[in-house]
């Protein structure tokens, strides 16, 4: 997921969704955008998914950049 669009998902769950708190699994270092994702009320967690190669592989080949199933 690029940052934008958990932007937009965190910020659409607070507006339509009060009592859910977003999760998200980020596999990067902590930054900038976990903090800002933490401050509005989600929840951050630091996670490398063993299909993140796999993923990285279809996001090159993808012109949309969705791994798909």
């Amino acid at each position: 997921m690029q940052p934008g669009a958990g932007k937009v998902a965190l910020l659409s769950a607070k507006k339509y969704a009060p009592s859910v708190v977003p999760i998200m699994l980020y596999p990067g270092n902590y930054n900038a955008y976990m903090k800002w994702f933490e401050q509005e009320g989600g929840l951050a967690f630091h996670h490398r998914t063993s299909l993140l190669p796999r993923w990285q592989v279809r996001w090159t080949h993808e012109p949309t950049g969705w791994p798909g199933p």
